[in-house]
């Protein structure tokens, strides 16, 4: 055997090196080719593509529940922003904004709320909801009956 041969039988293994380098992240719909491959590579190749059918569908699923998580949130975090404008000066805020991170970040979301409803006189409850899932109920305190924080940031009720 030549190497002009070996060359040649190695040319679409090359080629199918280089276009699997390319793929990536932003190009998760590109997939090899199974023309003019070996036959005792094909069934190498249709795995790959099975592979990247996956990764394709893990990566879609992940911008749709990135997307949808963020449509969620909008809502009741300009509900919150608000009350919490109405309630406070920006200096009774200022612990808002410093949130640990605790283990995966998982439940952050809450810890903000809790403390920030805390903070403002205000209590959240938590039930199970009818249909599974949970129910959050965020109470705010009467801004008729509540003063403003104090520098210590206890509440001041008005009598």
């Amino acid at each position: 055997m030549s190497i002009l041969t070996v060359r040649q039988t190695l040319a679409p293994l090359r080629l199918l090196s280089r276009m699997a380098h390319a793929i990536g992240p932003g190009t998760t719909a590109m997939r090899l080719p199974l023309g003019g491959v070996p036959r005792e590579v094909a069934p190498l190749v249709s795995a790959m593509n099975d592979v990247l059918d996956r990764l394709e569908d893990g990566f879609r699923l992940q911008r749709e529940f990135t997307a949808d998580a963020a449509h969620e949130l909008r809502t009741p975090l300009a509900v919150l922003a608000a009350h919490i404008d109405t309630l406070s000066e920006r200096s009774a805020a200022k612990g808002f904004w410093r949130a640990e991170r605790r283990g995966s970040g998982s439940g952050l979301g809450l810890a903000i709320v809790q403390r920030t409803m805390t903070a403002h006189g205000g209590t959240v409850i938590v039930e199970d909801a009818v249909d599974g899932g949970a129910c959050f109920q965020l109470v705010f305190p009467d801004p008729l009956q509540t003063a403003p924080m104090a520098a210590g940031g206890a509440p001041h009720v008005r009598s």
